[in-house]
């Protein structure tokens, strides 16, 4: 009866042994389409030889309260174009996004606002040192002049010194912006 039941066990050890392969394998044929699908959405997105002002209209910022301020950042629709209905690559739409590691004392950013155009209200965390915005944009480059989809992205910092800001009042700081390399 003992060796009987060791039988049975080691009969079921390997039914589970080989019920956990087949779910491996399963799980590894779902997760391979997955990242074929990220490589493809990287891939669809190139890099623009661009400068940021040639991306964007302008980049404003309004100071709203103590280590709060408002990024207004507009893209040069007389070029581009966003789709933000649907992604022209898989998982990639475009937008504008917040890059904390391209940052500098920020506590917060938070995206509000259309798709042409959004805001940012960022916190600062320390209001007597300068902050730097880092952001991603992603577009459809020169849209409007070739009528043909052509998704791009392209990074950029927008530092500024708090000092300089009086609440209430928008500055135009597109000739500050600078343009990063999207290696």
């Amino acid at each position: 009866m003992f060796n009987l039941h060791n039988a049975d066990r080691q009969r079921n050890s390997r039914n589970l042994f080989g019920r956990l392969l087949v779910l491996a394998v399963a799980v590894g044929g779902l997760l391979m389409p997955l990242g074929t699908q990220i490589a493809r959405a990287q891939e669809c997105r190139n890099s623009t030889d661009l400068t940021i002002q040639q991306v964007l209209s302008s980049a404003t910022i309004i100071k709203r309260g103590d280590r709060v301020y408002d990024i207004r950042l507009r893209l040069n629709t007389g070029r581009h174009a966003m789709n933000c209905s649907f992604d022209i690559c898989p998982d990639n739409a475009d937008r504008y996004i917040f890059r904390p590691t391209q940052s500098s004392n920020i506590e917060e950013a938070t995206p509000s606002g259309g798709c042409f155009d959004t805001t940012f209200t960022v916190v600062a965390v320390n209001r007597f040192d300068d902050v730097v915005f880092g952001f991603r944009v992603k577009y459809q480059q020169d849209f409007f002049t070739s009528a043909q989809p052509d998704p791009r992205r392209t990074r950029a910092q927008l530092p500024f010194g708090q000092a300089n800001l009086v609440e209430g009042v928008t500055i135009d700081l597109t000739e500050e912006l600078v343009t990063l390399s999207d290696g």
